[in-house]
């Protein structure tokens, strides 16, 4: 009917909730030291194992001040057992720095065993976005993790799509298609390092090259394009498994959209060089981004 309103959805409030539970549980946000984390870890019994790959995440996301403050905390149940974030609180520790925590008491112990059982959420489900922008950057996350990180999380791809958010634009938006084999992870990966660097009349080039590598627009692309796809085409035995596995793509890709549009043929004598040249820059990135 014209002129009727939709009725809006709000969020319940503190009267509704008073009205329709059936008891409260009590709620803190609190910056939980070391120490704290320690004492608090000591009510921990009959807890699922750590997992460590998972800690050290955690801890370095609070040690290079990337960590979020959020809904999911601690919590203790009404006997007093520590029944959800140890390893939260174990991070804590290994970092040896604070976070803020929300703290949560008089959990029922019927609630054991049931937490974190909900569908795992994708590191594109945390970030948001779809794997057109989320997959080149966290191929760029991964290739300067820390030796000691086995995981990437979304802090860590975050970083980088905020560190190369211009490229990272023009990438996506110049191409957001499909195409198998040519719009990988690592050749994306690549030239947003590339456009990075690069002066802004060889940053059109590149990117009307992307295009064209895209869409297999032969008559578009230049020689050095036109060669990455015949060296993509040959290549057998990747340097990191398959065919040809995402690293040696972005070799590939940093070697023939560099400065030389002449290339008749791409030869990799030192694919660790170029890969090296492409996480320097990554790095450097990151860090004048964090300062």
């Amino acid at each position: 009917m014209h002129g009727m309103v939709k009725p809006q959805q709000s969020i319940p409030t503190e009267d509704e909730l008073q009205r329709l539970s059936i008891g409260q549980i009590v709620g803190y946000a609190v910056e939980v030291t070391p120490e704290i984390a320690k004492v608090w870890l000591s009510a921990n019994s009959e807890n699922r194992a750590i997992r460590k790959s998972h800690v050290t995440s955690l801890a370095r996301d609070i040690s290079e001040d990337r960590w979020k403050f959020t809904h999911q905390g601690v919590a203790f149940s009404e006997t007093g057992r520590l029944i959800d974030g140890q390893h939260r609180l174990t991070a804590i520790i290994k970092a040896n720095k604070p976070a803020m925590l929300t703290v949560f008491l008089g959990i029922s112990d019927n609630m054991f065993g049931a937490l974190d059982r909900g569908a795992t959420r994708s590191i594109r489900d945390e970030i948001g976005k779809t794997s057109t922008w989320v997959d080149p950057a966290g191929f760029l996350a991964k290739m300067v993790l820390p030796g000691d990180a086995r995981k990437l999380t979304p802090s860590d791809v975050q970083a980088v799509m905020a560190a190369f958010r211009n490229e990272l634009h023009d990438v996506v938006t110049t191409f957001s298609g499909y195409a198998p084999g040519r719009s990988s992870a690592g050749i994306k990966g690549a030239l947003i390092v590339r456009l990075s660097i690069s002066e802004p009349s060889h940053r059109k080039y590149l990117l009307n090259q992307w295009k064209a590598f895209a869409k297999l627009d032969l008559e578009n692309m230049d020689r050095s394009t036109a060669s990455m796809l015949k060296r993509l085409d040959r290549a057998r035995g990747g340097i990191d498994g398959g065919s040809v596995g995402p690293l040696e793509r972005a070799a590939i890709a940093w070697v023939a959209w560099g400065p030389d549009r002449t290339l008749q043929r791409i030869i990799l004598h030192d694919p660790g060089k170029s890969l090296a040249e492409i996480r320097d820059i990554v790095r450097k990135r990151l860090s004048n981004d964090n300062n």
